[in-house]
């Protein structure tokens, strides 16, 4: 049976550059690594990352002068996880999307979940799905209800790690 689980206040970053700029950005320690077009990618933390993560990688971008933003967009955003056998079900009832086959590094996708534009991440049994915060209480219940027949269980974000990627 799958967990489902709301990681709050998870950081949340954006960086914007030239694509080879972003080509060379590093991940940071910790953090899940989304591109979401050639100019644009999301770095997500544990909670509390957010002005670490802006920091390192605003002295990343630093020689690319006003043609690098990075924007700490943590409270836009809402983060959700589904893990544990039957995670995978539970995210083909809430979207269209073709699920990437499961891997031991994360796969960045994005698209329509619970009718809603969302970002995700997939890796071994585990679907990460982040949303506009405008639209999280949406999101919550129906990962919940598709939940149902999975026998998905809501529990509390673990303490430690949350985002399963601590370094």
């Amino acid at each position: 049976m799958p967990d489902l689980f709301t990681v709050h206040d998870a950081a949340k970053v954006r960086c914007f550059a030239p694509p080879e700029a972003i080509d060379a950005l590093p991940t940071p320690a910790g953090a899940l690594r989304g591109r979401i077009a050639p100019n644009e990618v999301v770095f997500v933390a544990a909670p509390g990352r957010g002005a670490e993560l802006q920091a390192s990688l605003e002295a990343a971008l630093q020689s690319h002068g006003n043609r690098a933003l990075v924007v700490d967009h943590t409270d836009g955003w809402s983060f959700f996880s589904i893990s544990g056998e039957g995670a995978e079900d539970v995210f083909r009832r809430v979207s269209m999307i073709p699920l990437p086959a499961a891997a031991d590094e994360p796969v960045f996708f994005m698209g329509r979940v619970c009718d809603v534009a969302a970002k995700a991440f997939r890796r071994g049994d585990r679907v990460d799905v982040m949303c506009g915060m405008e639209a999280s209480r949406h999101v919550r219940d129906r990962l919940e209800h598709a939940g149902h027949a999975a026998g998905v269980n809501a529990v509390a974000a673990p303490a430690a790690d949350p985002i399963g990627v601590a370094p």
